[in-house]
C-alpha cells in the first residue's frame, strides 16, 4: 500500500510494521528518538475517533427528530 501519508501515519505505521516483525528494542529506539511523533500520532487518532463518533450521534439524532 503506497499511499500519501502524513508524517505521524507514517511513522505509526513503521511501529507497526516492527511490532508485527517482532523487533521491539527498534520500536523502543524510534519512539524514545521521536517521542512526539508518537504523541501527534496518537492525538490525531483519537481526534478523528472523536469526531467520528459525534458525527455519527448527530445524524442518528437528526432522524430520530
Amino acid at each position: 500500500m503506497n499511499t500519501l501519508r502524513t508524517p505521524a501515519q507514517s511513522y505509526a505505521f513503521r511501529i507497526i510494521e516492527l511490532i508485527d516483525a517482532g523487533k521491539i528494542e527498534e520500536v523502543q529506539k524510534l519512539i524514545i528518538e521521536h517521542p512526539m511523533t508518537l504523541r501527534n500520532a496518537m492525538n490525531q487518532y483519537l481526534y478523528k475517533s472523536v469526531m467520528k463518533r459525534l458525527t455519527s450521534r448527530r445524524k442518528t439524532f437528526s432522524k430520530l427528530s
